[in-house]
């Protein structure tokens, strides 16, 4: 996962829909003005992602 690219300090974890891009934090992702900084497409949903650690 990269790292946010409105912050940097954290790992971008949340998807916009229907673009599919994973670009921001969840911190940042709530100050987004409907529109996905990475194409400029209106988002639908924001999802919030969580990465296994593969154990199990």
């Amino acid at each position: 996962i990269e790292e946010c690219v409105v912050c940097s300090d954290r790992k971008a974890g949340v998807l916009f829909r229907p673009c599919g891009h994973m670009c921001v934090c969840e911190s940042c992702a709530t100050l987004m003005k409907k529109k996905c900084v990475q194409c400029r497409v209106q988002i639908q949903h924001i999802v919030p992602l969580s990465v296994c650690s593969g154990g199990g």
